[in-house]
């Protein structure tokens, strides 16, 4: 029998010595960032492997996660606004989702030597 989550928001609000209406805006914002990473990479956060960057100002905030930097992205991809009342739009997502991560195909014969190596490292780690 599954438990009914009647009275988290106050049980939250409590610990946390916060009021209702932040402890939900703050629910809020951690449902939808998990919700856009999702969308974007087609997985869950890990919360130890995966980071979130805000900008300087906390406007907005990006993913910086295994994938993304492997793909060369050195800074963290994505630009969604951090203001709870404000939608996150196609750009925000930069052209990127899930597919954007997966391997792509190797031409094997123009490929330099070290290339190959680095390909079929790539290779077994998706196993």
């Amino acid at each position: 029998m599954s438990e009914s989550a009647y009275g988290w928001l106050s049980l939250i609000a409590e610990t946390m010595k916060k009021s209702k209406a932040t402890a939900s805006r703050d629910l809020a914002s951690a449902r939808r960032i998990h919700a856009q990473f999702a969308r974007m990479f087609g997985r869950s956060l890990e919360a130890r492997k995966d980071q979130i960057k805000w900008s300087w100002d906390w406007s907005h905030y990006g993913f910086r996660t295994r994938e993304s930097v492997q793909s060369g992205n050195k800074k963290p991809v994505g630009h969604f606004p951090f203001d709870t009342r404000a939608n996150a739009t196609e750009e925000a997502y930069c052209g990127l989702s899930a597919a954007s991560w997966q391997s792509r195909g190797f031409d094997f014969r123009s490929t330099a030597t070290g290339d190959l190596v680095t390909a079929l490292r790539s290779l077994t780690r998706l196993r």
